[in-house]
């Protein structure tokens, strides 16, 4: 069974842009693709790796400061 929804022409675009960004295009298959990619565990499993690679950064190369003061500060210049 199949259905038909509605949606706007800038949401349209902008999906079929993601898919032709992930090499696809046929819209129905990206949503398929990513809705099948989109598991808990291999996102909590990356979230694993940022932590350890954090960690590792620290003890490489210390705590590094938060750098938004000065992004502020270039923003107004």
């Amino acid at each position: 069974m199949s259905r038909t929804i509605t949606v706007s022409d800038t949401l349209y675009d902008r999906l079929m842009e993601q898919a032709h960004s992930q090499g696809m295009d046929d819209l129905a298959a990206w949503i398929e693709a990513t809705l099948l990619n989109d598991n808990p565990q291999k996102r909590q499993q990356t979230v694993e790796n940022i932590k350890s690679f954090r960690e590792e950064m620290k003890l490489k190369y210390g705590e590094m400061p938060d750098s938004v003061s000065l992004v502020r500060e270039d923003r107004g210049r």
